[in-house]
């Protein structure tokens, strides 16, 4: 994903988020790996061509969001 990042930023620029959806009682778990895991990616220096590194936020899933699906 980071090439196709990276070569889409050579066209325009941007910044990048990315939005965990799930359940409320995974969302904590979840979200500390994709923090973790970012991170990692970060300082290995895959996302060296962002002005900024990337933005985790999370977005609990209802019930109500599940029957939409």
């Amino acid at each position: 994903m980071a090439r196709i990042l990276r070569e889409m930023y050579e066209v325009k620029e941007f910044r990048v988020a990315f939005r965990l959806e799930t359940l409320e009682v995974l969302r904590v778990p979840n979200s500390c790996r994709l923090t973790s895991e970012t991170r990692k990616a970060v300082t290995a220096g895959t996302y060296d061509f962002l002005p900024c590194p990337p933005l985790i936020f999370s977005r609990t899933v209802t019930k109500y969001d599940r029957f939409m699906a």
